[in-house]
């Protein structure tokens, strides 16, 4: 038996779909489109790998009963600094800055959502905090990971005593 015959399986797409389908989304995103150009390709052209991957709608409706998918990279072993923008960014916060940055397509949940709401907390007392809802309009009519950006001042910003989130007007 020719030793190359069983990675040819890796060759068939809708194998290959099945299998990275089960894999990671961080391993997904960062180390499986670096294997070979083919994986790359089908990474970035499969429908259900985008879908999964939050960089397309899903389009199924949410069952009742069901709550929908946040995007696993929002959480504070991700994108924590990043979003919290503290005054010192890791080299990895830094590289996330960068204005062709992937994550910017990401939705922010699946099925995905035109509006989001913000709670602002004026001091460690959680009852002492505002709840605002902030509806946008983008190209595509979801919200996006690059949308909550335009929310989060730049870093030099926060040491401001009187640092305060821009508002859409600051964006219109």
């Amino acid at each position: 038996m020719d030793p190359e015959k069983p990675c040819q399986v890796f060759y068939i797409r809708e194998i290959l779909e099945m299998i990275l389908l089960k894999v990671g989304m961080r391993t997904l995103l960062n180390s499986g489109q670096r294997v070979c150009r083919y994986w790359r390709e089908l990474i970035q052209n499969s429908s259900r790998l985008q879908v999964v991957l939050f960089f397309k709608p899903s389009t199924r409706s949410l069952r009742p009963g069901r709550i929908p998918v946040l995007n696993p990279l929002i959480n504070k072993t991700h994108f924590g600094t990043y979003f919290g923008r503290q005054s010192r960014l890791t080299e990895e916060d830094i590289i996330h800055m960068r204005p062709e940055a992937s994550w910017k397509r990401m939705l922010i949940r699946q099925p995905p959502t035109s509006s989001v709401g913000i709670c602002e907390f004026q001091s460690a007392d959680p009852f002492d905090s505002m709840l605002s809802k902030v509806q946008l309009v983008p190209m595509d009519d979801v919200l996006r990971l690059g949308h909550l950006d335009l929310f989060i001042p730049p870093p030099g910003d926060l040491e401001a005593p009187d640092a305060t989130l821009p508002t859409l007007s600051d964006y219109a």
